[in-house]
């Protein structure tokens, strides 16, 4: 998501793997406890550039509101799943 917007794609690996997993009967619980900002690889970003900003900057704060939004209205007729 960059400055509101999400992408086309934005949800396609995470429909699909949901689908699959109602398919087979198992329930799914959506958790972001460890996102990164756009585009920082795991290995690649020093710590120092890596850390979550979350609880410091209103912009984070509210980009996280708009994506668990988007992730509810999404989701919310799933009956198998959870979003913590």
């Amino acid at each position: 998501m960059r400055k509101g917007k999400t992408r086309p794609d934005a949800f396609k690996w995470l429909d699909r793997a949901l689908q699959m997993a109602e398919d087979a009967g198992i329930y799914v619980i959506i958790d972001l406890h460890g996102r990164r900002p756009a585009g920082r690889a795991a290995i690649s970003a020093p710590a120092s550039e890596d850390r979550n900003q979350l609880l410091s900057d209103p912009a984070c704060q509210q980009r996280m509101i708009d994506l668990w939004t988007r992730i509810a209205q999404r989701y919310k007729d799933r009956l198998r799943c959870s979003r913590l």
